[in-house]
């Protein structure tokens, strides 16, 4: 016979043992399902709210990558949906709420199931964009408070904080008067912006692919390209900034052309170049941040008819091999090492 302290004891290792049943069920499920959990029932609904499960779904869920192709009418530049790819094939469309009849978005990133765009809403010659951030599943739609005009095209990049659903977002704009390089900061902790001054290095902007993300967000830390002030579309280097504001740069391996692309290869910040030919590319991974170290992961020839008409490239994991794709099924055909 159990005594009373032990028959808690054991009904609470039995709540725990199906609990953690449960919550191994509900993982596999697609987001839109587990959001419908939630109702269910009040513990349902505890158990999915939890930041512990939070955590579990999303690294469940960076094993079966979905990705998310924005179609431009050609005419009226208008974007209104997303198209989502899995494995070089398009599954679904999702209309994207808050996103109606609106212009020339472009797209910024898509972390942790938040996706997040800018839209040109320039009242004058200064550059001003509005910022946006979408849950496709809930529906839920942030305009950012605006932050400062920029004389030049600015670059806005995202990051996560790894304990928690906190993110930052960095704006790199151009001093009106002085045309300046400076930097601002949005937390969706305080839900402001804060400035820090002039920054004296500014990620480039990839003329090759203006509708496209100019960073990558890889491990914790922001990185995007820079250029030279003499030569503006070639990069030169890498710009890095973590949650925790620690801005640092890190050198390329080898002298690049304009056609290259920072991707996140399982995990790992890495570099896509090709060459003056416009057929071959390299593939670096980054292997040392401290001292720029960098290991050559394949090389191959790419599979394109004109490389202009392409501005973005993923990396898909398959079988041992790397597949690059630029918008829908280009591949880069790589060379056995």
């Amino acid at each position: 016979m159990l005594l009373k302290g032990e028959e808690d004891t054991v009904i609470m290792d039995a709540v725990e043992h199906i609990e953690g049943i449960l919550e191994n069920i509900i993982l596999r499920l697609p987001v839109e399902s587990i959001i419908s959990c939630k109702a269910v029932s009040r513990n349902w609904y505890r158990l999915i709210s939890r930041p512990e499960f939070l955590k579990l779904q999303l690294s469940w869920s960076k094993s079966d990558l979905i990705y998310l192709i924005f179609p431009r009418d050609e005419e009226s530049d208008i974007v209104s949906e997303v198209h989502l790819m899995e494995d070089f094939v398009v599954t679904s469309e999702i209309m994207l709420p808050g996103f109606e009849n609106l212009c020339s978005p472009r797209l910024i990133c898509s972390v942790n199931g938040l996706i997040c765009c800018t839209v040109d809403v320039s009242p004058s010659a200064l550059i001003h964009y509005e910022i946006r951030i979408c849950n496709p599943i809930t529906r839920e739609v942030l305009v950012l408070p605006k932050g400062c005009p920029s004389a030049k095209d600015p670059s806005v990049g995202l990051a996560f904080n790894g304990d928690n659903s906190e993110y930052k977002i960095y704006h790199f704009f151009y001093d009106p008067c002085d045309n300046h390089c400076e930097c601002e900061i949005y937390s969706s902790a305080t839900g402001s912006w804060r400035g820090i001054g002039t920054v004296s290095e500014c990620p480039m902007v990839n003329l090759c692919s203006p509708n496209s993300a100019d960073h990558i967000f890889v491990s914790g830390k922001l990185y995007w390209l820079m250029s030279s002030k003499e030569d503006t579309e070639t990069p030169v280097s890498i710009l890095s900034v973590g949650y925790n504001e620690q801005f640092s740069t890190i050198n390329l391996p080898y002298e690049v052309t304009a056609w290259s692309f920072l991707i996140d290869l399982e995990g790992s910040l890495s570099l896509v170049c090709v060459d003056e030919t416009e057929i071959g590319v390299d593939i670096w991974v980054l292997e040392d941040h401290e001292t720029s170290s960098w290991s050559l992961q394949g090389s191959g020839e790419l599979d394109l008819e004109n490389l202009a008409y392409f501005d973005s490239v993923v990396a898909i994991k398959r079988e041992g091999t790397n597949w690059f794709n630029k918008n829908y099924t280009r591949k880069v055909k790589e060379d056995e090492q």
